[in-house]
Parts: structure tokens; C-alpha cells; sequence
């Protein structure tokens, strides 16, 4: 696939070294640059304070301490093993208008899995959920621990027939070749909260065809069962080396929330996830 610009959101994690050689691996292969972006907490706690009295006191830290140009220098460091050409954006304002504004310019955003789900999937600038609902954009979450480079090779697809996952399905087509081996999955859930009818996967294995995908689809009944944790008990059945996915999400007083079932699969995947909302 060929690919212009990757954005890789950059933070103080001690894990984000893989997800930015994940993403350099990818940009190399794609012949595409890559763009670290950090949004910096540096000044925030002297918002309330004078102007000219913020920019004096300012002055007087140690900038190579502060965590914009740590991270600049580790995302340097990683860089310089690749032959790719890079930007490092550090951005003084709120993730909710840079991340979402800056994002919609790149073909795709890598980011990585959260540390712990218990304040929603968000770090304190609210990054991920951001990314993955406000941008518009592709995401891919690579887990902490994730130290393979980007494999296309077996896929797996969460299929409901609505308009995230038919969005994220022809975001990744791109990712497919004819040497990928495909299962859509599709899960008959017992609210019937999206009717079944509508999913029509066997209409995805044949477009897949089409593009001379190898494809299987596989259907699965709730019973009881989580959807989150039946994609990924699948996706391991089927030995897959991404997942793609739909992005759900709703807005909670003025913040966006990722839904119950992104969230299960963000926070418990051992494989690269694809997303688009």
C-alpha cells in the first residue's frame, strides 16, 4: 500500500518506544513519513498566572526535563534506525482541538494501548478517545508489549454491517493483499440490538474475493458472552496478526467515551488493533 504521512501520537508511557517502532516500520514500508505529536502538559499549571510572570518562570526550568523534549529526544533516538523522513510536533493546547484538528491531514494515526481502563481510556488529555472518534482518521492501537513489526498476513474482521465497521473495512482494504488470509466474524447478539439481517458477512468474503482476498466468514452466538471478548477469543482462534474494527463511541458531557466493546478489545488485545469511526 502507499501511504503519504503517518502521525504517531508520542506521551511519557514507557511502552510508546514500540508503537513509534511500529509505526516507523509501517511509514518505511509504505514509503511515508512520520510525524511524532506530543501534547505538552509543560506550562499548564501556570495557566491562572500573569502573563509575563508565566513566561519568567518559565524560563527558568530546565527544558531538556520537561516531558515534551524527553519524549522528542527518545522519539529521535528511535527515528534515527530508520530511513524515514520525520517531524516532531510538541503542542501547547487542549488534545480535544489539536489532536483532533491536526490528525484529519495524515493517511492514518498509530497509537498505543492504554495502561489501565480506569479512567475510560483516556490519559489525562483525553488523547485516545480522541483520536479514535474525534479525528476521522484510521487508528491503529498497538499493545504495550508489542515488539513485532506490522503484519498483515492474517486478519481478522468484527463485522456488524453498520457504518463504523463498514468504515473500518474499507479503510484497511488498502492493508490487504492476495496473500492475506481473512475471517470475518459476526456476532448474533441476544438483545438484538442491531438485527442480524443487515450484517450480511458473506457479502464481505465476496468482495474480498473480488480483490483476490482469501476470506472465511465465521458467525458467533453472544450466549451470554461479552462481543469484545468473543472478537478476540476469535481472532486468536484464527491466529490473526491485526484486528479491524469499528470504533463506537458517544459523547458524556461534552467528553468523548468509547463504547464497552472498543474499550474490552483496546484494553485486552496482544495484537495491533484497526480502527475508523
Amino acid at each position: 500500500m502507499k501511504l503519504s504521512k503517518i502521525m504517531v501520537y508520542q506521551d511519557d508511557n514507557a511502552h510508546c518506544v514500540n508503537w513509534t517502532t511500529y509505526g516507523a516500520h509501517l511509514a518505511q514500508t509504505c514509503g511515508a513519513r512520520l510525524d511524532g505529536f506530543f501534547i505538552a502538559p509543560d506550562s499548564k499549571h501556570l495557566g491562572m498566572i500573569d502573563e509575563t510572570l508565566r513566561k519568567a518562570i518559565s524560563q527558568t526550568i530546565d527544558q531538556s526535563t520537561l516531558p515534551s523534549q524527553i519524549a522528542k529526544k527518545r522519539f529521535g533516538e528511535t527515528m534515527a534506525e530508520f530511513d524515514v523522513k520525520t517531524n516532531f510536533t510538541i503542542a501547547h493546547e487542549e488534545a480535544s482541538v489539536a489532536l483532533r484538528r491536526e490528525a484529519r491531514f495524515y493517511n492514518l494515526v498509530v497509537t498505543g494501548q492504554p495502561d489501565t481502563a480506569a479512567n475510560d481510556m483516556q490519559d489525562e488529555k483525553g488523547a485516545l478517545s480522541h483520536l479514535l472518534i474525534g479525528s476521522g482518521r484510521p487508528v491503529i492501537v498497538v499493545p504495550r508489549d508489542h515488539k513485532k513489526q506490522p503484519d498483515f498476513s492474517r486478519i481478522s474482521i468484527a463485522w456488524d454491517g453498520g457504518r463504523e465497521s463498514t468504515r473500518a473495512f474499507f479503510d484497511a482494504l488498502p492493508f490487504m493483499s492476495e496473500d492475506t488470509v481473512v475471517e470475518v466474524v459476526t456476532i448474533k447478539s441476544e438483545d438484538h440490538s442491531r438485527p442480524f439481517s443487515i450484517a450480511r458477512p458473506e457479502e464481505v468474503t465476496k468482495m474480498l474475493a473480488d480483490h483476490g482476498i482469501t476470506a472465511t466468514h465465521r458467525i458467533l452466538e453472544a450466549k451470554g458472552k461479552r462481543s469484545g471478548h468473543l472478537i478476540l477469543e476469535s481472532a486468536t482462534d484464527h491466529k490473526s496478526s491485526l484486528i479491524v474494527m469499528g470504533a463506537y463511541g458517544h459523547s458524556r458531557l461534552r467528553e468523548l467515551v468509547l463504547g464497552s466493546a472498543t474499550r474490552a478489545i483496546i484494553m485486552n488485545t496482544d495484537i495491533p488493533v484497526f480502527m475508523s469511526h
